[in-house]
């Protein structure tokens, strides 16, 4: 399956996903707390795997791994916020750079702006689809640097990202711990307006391409802490 198919159906899975949201109770039965009651800003942190998909050829590792953090502000049912994601991928054992000598390794980041929703699947387990879309890159490095000088070999290629992902949290007052099987990023017209060294050296970075990860973290709620804090501060202080 090329790269256009695989971004083609992640994305409909993930509107798939969103439009399941009429048919599921983001809100908890009459007479049970409802845990996102305050759920104004969130801020997670977020790692585990990645599989390189197609993003890369096979000089590079199949699995590396990946790191994110998302800022999102709303009110439940829905969320809008940004996201950042870097992923890192090392070289196959024996493969080297021919300007430097050296393994290569490429990392792809992705980061931009998205949107989130709520499903409840118990009293305090709940499902995020989200989408998001921004930019692009894949830096390609080998070698290092001594004394300020590069004894490397470096390339950049910026273009365009998208991605989909559904991630399952058991919240409590103040934050939550995150599960998340599926993140589905997809980069676009990626390329490097710099000659390639030497002359004619393909990096193996793919210019339309798809990555998945999945991922374990926490996220916290400090509008929750925040009106928690006002609350006992109210109910100590004379009315």
């Amino acid at each position: 399956m090329t790269g256009r198919r695989w971004l083609a159906v992640c994305v409909a899975a993930a509107i798939a996903a969103d439009a399941a949201i009429a048919a599921a109770g983001e809100t908890p039965p009459p007479g049970e707390p409802n845990p996102l009651a305050r759920d104004y800003v969130d801020i997670g942190l977020r790692g585990g795997p990645a599989w390189r998909g197609n993003s890369a050829d096979d000089r590079y590792s199949q699995f590396g791994w990946v790191l994110g953090m998302t800022i999102d502000i709303g009110r439940a049912p829905f969320w809008g916020g940004v996201y950042a994601d870097i992923a890192q991928f090392d070289a196959r054992a024996g493969v080297l750079d021919p300007a430097s000598g050296q393994p290569p390794g490429v990392n792809a980041i992705s980061a931009g702006w998205r949107a989130k929703t709520a499903v409840r699947l118990g009293p305090r387990l709940y499902l995020f689809p989200a989408l998001g879309a921004g930019f692009g890159q894949q830096n390609y490095s080998s070698g290092h640097r001594m004394s300020g000088v590069c004894y490397c070999n470096t390339a950049t290629f910026n273009g365009f990202s998208v991605t989909g992902e559904a991630t399952f949290a058991y919240v409590w007052r103040f934050g939550a711990v995150t599960f998340q099987p599926l993140r589905a990023t997809g980069f676009m017209f990626m390329s490097d307006r710099s000659p390639a060294n030497p002359p004619g050296y393909d990096y193996g970075i793919a210019r339309h391409s798809v990555m998945l990860a999945a991922t374990i973290g926490v996220s916290v709620d400090p509008a929750a802490m925040v009106l928690a804090v006002w609350d006992a501060a109210r109910a100590v202080v004379p009315h």
